[in-house]
């Protein structure tokens, strides 16, 4: 009678158990490099919605419009999932300043405690932005700030 070959040999099992192993040690970092730059997007998100509110206010108000006490930051979204909080601060009356602060736990250890600051002249309205975190996570349309 002949028998009849039954489950996997042990060679077989450590083929397949080192090719699974290949592919997690590949795909473990670049999901962590998706889901930072997916937190980062949340601070540039909230730093974008902020723009246009502080025109408005400083076109109105003047630089009193850039500060913590101005009725367009009270109505703000401040706070998010990832971001610690957003803060508003005047440079000189001539510049005004919004701050995301990461937070410092449970977020990517490439982002936590790090900040994303938007800086708005006004007296040319111009938009300038700087990355206070891991050079590779920077966007493109941000200066590197670490240096």
């Amino acid at each position: 009678m002949k028998k009849i070959q039954q489950g996997f040999s042990l060679i077989e099992l450590m083929i397949v158990v080192g090719i699974i192993g290949i592919l997690a040690a590949i795909a473990v970092p670049a999901y962590q490099d998706y889901t930072a730059r997916a937190q980062m997007s949340e601070a540039m998100l909230l730093l974008s919605g902020l723009k246009i509110p502080l025109v408005e206010a400083i076109s109105t108000d003047g630089d009193e419009a850039c500060s913590k006490d101005a009725q367009w930051y009270k109505s703000a979204t401040t706070k998010g999932k990832y971001i610690e909080k957003i803060e508003v601060t005047n440079i000189n009356n001539a510049v005004c300043r919004i701050d995301a602060v990461f937070k410092s736990s449970g977020v990517n250890k490439k982002l936590a405690g790090g900040r994303i600051e938007m800086q708005f002249n006004m007296y040319d309205g111009s938009w300038k932005c700087y990355a206070h975190v891991h050079e590779e996570l920077i966007p493109p349309n941000c200066d590197n700030y670490n240096q």
